[in-house]
């Protein structure tokens, strides 16, 4: 496994756990989709606030409406640091 795939990976575990705790979730997967679920704007902000002070990584909201799923703002993010 290259160190990127770690990054990847790693990144993922923990934006999978920001998606369950501010959705209020039971239990997340790398694949539930912040707007499937009815995540709303205000909730944005708190992911985007969580991802701030646990991973260092400023982003917009727009991104998760955008890469809606925690694996796809882990590429998102991983991509934006290469």
């Amino acid at each position: 496994m290259s160190d990127s795939d770690r990054e990847r990976d790693e990144l993922l575990d923990q934006l999978v756990e920001i998606w369950r705790a501010e959705l209020l979730l039971g239990a997340a997967t790398p694949d539930v989709d912040f707007v499937e679920v009815d995540g709303s704007s205000l909730t944005a902000v708190r992911i985007m606030n969580r991802v701030r002070e646990t991973l260092g990584e400023d982003i917009e909201t727009a991104l998760i409406f955008n890469h809606s799923t925690p694996r796809a703002l882990a590429a998102e993010i991983v991509s934006s640091r290469n």
